[in-house]
């Protein structure tokens, strides 16, 4: 995995403070992964913008706003041009 995509990745216990303050490093998007490095879901910041206006505060939990219907796959283009430039 790459040091830019590792950015992106916080766990499920990552709180609105914690994706605010990653978002605000220019990560357009946060990918939320389980133990097993498996994602689970998807933030960003209009994600957390609505959670703090529905009224979750800035230590609830990434399972309480982050988007969980997502579609993923794997472009192997992609990956063969990250894995060369590494």
């Amino acid at each position: 995995m790459t040091a830019k995509i590792a950015r992106n990745l916080m766990p499920l216990s990552a709180t609105v403070r914690e994706v605010m303050a990653r978002l605000d490093e220019a990560v357009g998007v946060i990918l939320f992964i389980d133990g097993d490095g498996k994602m689970q879901g998807i933030a960003t910041d209009g994600d957390v913008r609505r959670a703090i206006l529905n009224g979750r505060g800035l230590d609830a939990p990434a399972t309480e706003f982050m988007v969980r219907q997502f579609t993923s796959g794997r472009d192997r283009k992609s990956t063969r041009l990250n894995s060369s430039h590494g």
